[in-house]
């Protein structure tokens, strides 16, 4: 009976190793995929950005702003 015992131990063992193994490798893809969407949203708003014209600001609204601070 003992070295049924001891088999199962090991199993028992084996198991939760595999286990937190494979929890470990799914939540690392997970967070994987989470990044690279995040950078494929960064990549298209700062394209978007370089696109944007900006616009000089009218001179008598910095003349303005100087004046009341």
């Amino acid at each position: 009976m003992s070295n049924r015992s001891s088999t199962l131990q090991v199993n028992r063992e084996l198991f939760i190793i595999s286990l937190t193994i494979f929890i470990t490798v799914v939540v690392w893809i997970t967070v994987e995929l989470y990044h690279i969407k995040k950078n494929e949203q960064f990549e298209t708003n700062y394209e978007s950005s370089l696109k944007t014209e900006i616009k000089p600001i009218d001179k008598t609204k910095v003349e303005r702003i100087t004046r009341e601070h």
